[in-house]
């Protein structure tokens, strides 16, 4: 029952993240119908749908693996509480995590060969 929870509360988050850019993107084209909206909305972020569908999929695997084989870790207070609220974070904002520190390993990587060739 734990992991239905977890996957439905990160679904849940994942689905309040995309209803927050779509709302964005409603405001900004009033003219366009609720069709047109989640079309543009595919068209221009289907990779943070996909990027939140990994990072679930992740969470389900490390959820599995520390009920398997860390049992100890389960005996944590208040345990299942943090994985269903760390669920539910990394539905909303997974994704933004992921770019926020691929981004600023990318800036690290760029400014060490700048510096390196210089």
């Amino acid at each position: 029952m734990e992991y239905v929870l977890v996957f439905a509360l990160e679904i849940i988050g994942i689905s309040l993240h995309v209803m927050q850019k779509v709302a964005a993107f409603d405001k900004a084209f009033p003219e366009k119908t609720v069709n047109q909206i989640f079309k543009t909305f595919w068209q221009e972020d289907w990779n943070t749908v996909i990027i939140s569908i990994i990072i679930l999929c992740l969470n389900l695997i490390v959820h599995f693996v520390i009920n398997e084989y860390a049992p100890a870790l389960t005996l944590i207070p208040y345990y299942l509480l943090y994985a269903f609220g760390g669920a539910l974070l990394l539905g909303y904002a997974g994704q933004r995590l992921v770019y926020k520190y691929l981004g600023t390993a990318e800036k690290f990587l760029d400014k060490k060969v700048d510096t390196t060739l210089q």
